[in-house]
């Protein structure tokens, strides 16, 4: 993995296909299911560039996301930034896990995302009643090696 920032338009590119993603109409009973895609990218990349996908930067897309999802300002803010953090100080070992070690690990980090999530939400509007969030977490988990060999091909060809 390099530190020179070659993708910032995959970038740009991937981040609008997780909003898409996220934004997709699924049947009530499948919205618990639904893989955290902007974490899911933001994990990627930086685990990818960690020099130039960093807290600010997922602070700014969290904000973002907040805008478009209508959430109070900050809350995935928040649970990206936090999300970021870990993916930093774990980097050079993350880097070294087989995939689906990798995979594991954002299980949790994501799993950590949603509870913080569950509860900024509980504290403005909408407490969680239950911890049937946390599917998301391991959806996210489940699809990580497929976009991890995806999107890996795609950075060693461009």
């Amino acid at each position: 993995m390099t530190s020179e920032f070659r993708h910032p338009f995959l970038v740009l590119i991937t981040l609008l296909l997780a909003a898409a993603g996220s934004l997709l109409v699924l049947p009530d009973a499948w919205q618990i299911y639904r893989p955290f895609w902007v974490a899911l990218i933001l994990f990627y990349w930086s685990l990818k560039y960690p020099h130039h996908i960093g807290m600010g930067f997922c602070w700014i897309i969290g904000l973002l996301w907040d805008v478009l999802m209508g959430t109070p300002l900050g809350v995935h803010a928040l649970v990206l930034s936090v999300q970021t953090y870990v993916v930093l100080m774990l980097f050079q070992r993350l880097q070294m896990y087989p995939v689906l070690q990798q995979a594991f690990v954002l299980f949790i980090v994501v799993g950590i995302d949603l509870m913080i999530y569950r509860w900024m939400m509980g504290i403005f509007s909408h407490p969680a009643t239950d911890m049937g969030f946390l599917w998301g977490a391991l959806t996210t988990a489940l699809c990580w090696p497929l976009l991890a060999k995806l999107l890996n091909r795609w950075t060693m060809n461009g």
